[in-house]
C-alpha cells in the first residue's frame, strides 16, 4: 500500500481545512513549514498546522503547530 504525506492547515478548530497530499515527505514538510511562516506570524491561537503520514489506513501525526509553538515535534536525532 502507498504511504501518503499530508499537510493540513486550519484557521479554526474543527473548521474547514486546507490540505495537501504527496507521495514523498519533502513537499509535505515544505508546505508545513511554509504555512507556519505565512499563517501563524500574527500569533492567532486558533491556527493549527499538522504534518501527517498515512499508511495502510493508519494516520500518524509527525508534527503539529498550534498558535505560537510546535506542540508535537520530531524526535531528536540519536546521539
Amino acid at each position: 500500500m502507498t504511504t501518503r504525506h499530508l499537510a493540513i492547515l486550519r484557521f479554526h478548530p474543527g473548521g474547514p481545512a486546507v490540505t495537501g497530499h504527496w507521495t514523498t515527505p519533502g513537499p509535505a514538510e515544505a508546505a508545513y513549514l511554509t504555512w507556519i511562516g505565512l499563517h501563524t506570524k500574527d500569533h492567532n491561537p486558533e491556527v493549527t498546522v499538522e504534518l501527517l503520514e498515512e499508511h495502510d489506513g493508519t494516520t500518524r501525526t509527525l508534527r503539529k503547530w498550534a498558535g505560537d509553538h510546535e506542540v508535537i515535534a520530531p524526535p531528536d536525532p540519536p546521539a
